[in-house]
């Protein structure tokens, strides 16, 4: 069988290899992804191979691109498509005109809320939906009074290629994402670490932060550090040309990490409702322990270390890990994305006799 997966904005490429993990064996895909994906970071598939698929990448301004994706997809003859963020109208009308089956994978309920496609394509049986975490999916649910309970999957984005090493110098603490003070509590962070704070302990444990995005705080939040002294304990993913780090840099400090923190403010309470933080899925991606609050701990229900919400408590409780604990942590944290991968690969499989497919 056949699957084409687009994804045709310029983010969200980082899940691709998990739908295609989900898709298991016997599928032959192909994705194509708006050039701006690598024109900002890089060639994800570089990093995280996947070999049953073949990969395009292209520029898609204007209507004439847009008619000769559509020539291109309709060529390769799928059996379904995969949209890999489908929650906007424009993309949604062009999923219709192709007139194929549609797993449309939704990051934010609100927005796909306000697409009228979206929901026709739902309705109509055309689309099965997939959203990208448990809590996600009872909000789905939630808010659509469970008329679609047996046709929504969950694709958990773990699917980040092999782990490695961490570093043997020094614990990297990483803080993955991009640089955005309303998503992240970066304050709560330089606070911590400042006077009368964490600082010491960190040194003494041989512990850094790992600032892996770019972002539009990041040049303040460089700044800041550098005045309040703390550049020997918060170091920066370098940038590339675009202003964003690259996956060959990102991955690799993940691959080196020690454990990862989310770094979710309290005011972020859409992370633990209709949507996900990306940080989850990175660290048990990498199998990183990470820290949690416990609001955010009872929503995700992954391996982690559990903290009050504060930034310090968050660092306190993981500068306080033994090395048997993290090494515990850490091997629950790699079982939990094994299972994960299971059960990503059950839920489409669960999903596509509703199409008339048969999953391998």
């Amino acid at each position: 069988m056949r699957a084409a997966i687009l994804q045709t904005g310029g983010v969200h490429e980082e899940i691709v290899p998990s739908l295609v993990a989900a898709l298991g064996p016997g599928w032959e895909v192909s994705a194509w992804l708006n050039d701006k994906c690598r024109a900002s970071k890089g060639d994800i598939f570089a990093e995280v191979p996947s070999p049953s698929l073949t990969v395009h990448y292209r520029a898609l301004d204007g209507h004439p691109a847009w008619e000769t994706l559509r020539e291109d997809v309709l060529a390769f003859r799928p059996d379904v498509v995969i949209a890999a963020t489908f929650q906007r109208e424009p993309l949604a009308q062009f999923i219709d005109s192709l007139d194929l089956p549609v797993l449309g994978v939704i990051h934010n309920l609100r927005k796909a809320a306000q697409a009228p496609t979206v929901a026709k394509l739902i309705e109509s049986g055309r689309c099965q939906p997939i959203v990208l975490a448990e809590h996600v999916r009872a909000a789905f649910n939630r808010s659509s009074s469970g008329a679609f309970i047996d046709r929504i999957g969950v694709v958990d984005p773990v699917n980040w290629g092999l782990t490695g090493a961490p570093d043997p110098t020094c614990r990297r603490i990483a803080i993955p994402g991009g640089v955005n003070a309303t998503n992240r509590d970066f304050g709560g962070l330089l606070a911590a670490l400042g006077p009368g704070g964490l600082g010491r302990k960190m040194a003494a444990k041989g512990a850094v932060i790992d600032i892996l995005g770019g972002g539009p705080d990041r040049a303040r939040l460089q700044r800041e550090a550098t005045d309040s002294g703390l550049s020997e304990l918060i170091r920066f993913a370098p940038l590339g040309a675009s202003g964003r780090v690259h996956y060959n840099e990102y991955l690799h400090a993940l691959r080196q990490g020690w454990a990862l923190l989310p770094l979710i403010p309290l005011s972020k309470g859409d992370y633990r409702d209709f949507k996900i933080t990306s940080a989850i899925p990175t660290a048990i991606g990498f199998g990183l322990p990470m820290v949690l609050d416990r609001w955010t701990a009872s929503v995700y229900r992954a391996p982690c270390v559990t903290s009050d919400i504060s930034v310090a408590a968050a660092l306190e409780a993981l500068l306080e890990l033994s090395e048997a604990d993290h090494d515990t942590l850490k091997l629950a944290t790699c079982a939990y994305r094994a299972a994960a991968l299971s059960r990503n690969r059950a839920e489409v499989a669960r999903l596509l006799p509703g199409f008339g497919l048969v999953a391998e």
